[in-house]
């Protein structure tokens, strides 16, 4: 099994991406699912300078 996630400004872009990607890896059978609504995309912060800093103390 492989799984891609492509991201396109519309969906026949993302089937030629499709196309190019299944005849590069030489598979037969593919199914392309598409996102039905878009989600709010937020920036993730592993770490935050104002939460924590690794030279900080730990009270006892």
């Amino acid at each position: 099994n492989v799984f891609s996630m492509i991201h396109c400004k519309a969906d026949d872009e993302a089937e030629d991406v499709a196309k190019v990607i299944q005849k590069q890896i030489d598979v037969t059978e593919y199914k392309i699912l598409f996102s039905a609504r878009e989600f709010k995309k937020t920036r993730v912060e592993y770490f935050v300078e104002h939460e924590f800093s690794l030279e900080e103390t730990i009270p006892a």
